[in-house]
């Protein structure tokens, strides 16, 4: 695969379920990402698919992740004329590392 990303990083807001156009569920958090133990931002993360109904089970805030995906970028206008750019990471696979002060596994 060609635009595939890898990121660890902290479980950083609550999960956010709605369903699509097409009435399918989607889970969406912001995960908090560190390069040599310093905060370097946060990206949103979106969950569908069969990902959906395991990330509503088990994620949790404060959770450590790992989460194979693909970024998208969106660039919008806002109403005083300013330029925005967000970026977002669809899940292909999720993996729960560390929960609660032990690791897993």
């Amino acid at each position: 695969m060609f635009n595939c990303c890898f990121f660890i990083g902290v479980v950083c807001s609550d999960l956010d379920l709605a369903r699509d156009r097409d009435g399918h569920i989607r889970i969406t958090f912001q995960l908090a990402i560190q390069f040599l133990d310093k905060p370097v931002g946060k990206i949103e993360v979106l969950s569908s698919g069969h990902m959906t109904f395991l990330a509503a089970r088990y994620l949790r805030q404060g959770d450590r992740v790992a989460v194979m995906g693909f970024l998208s970028m969106r660039e919008w206008q806002g109403v005083a004329g300013e330029w925005h750019n967000d970026a977002t990471l669809t899940a292909m696979d999720l993996e729960l590392i560390k929960r609660e002060d032990h690791t897993l596994g």
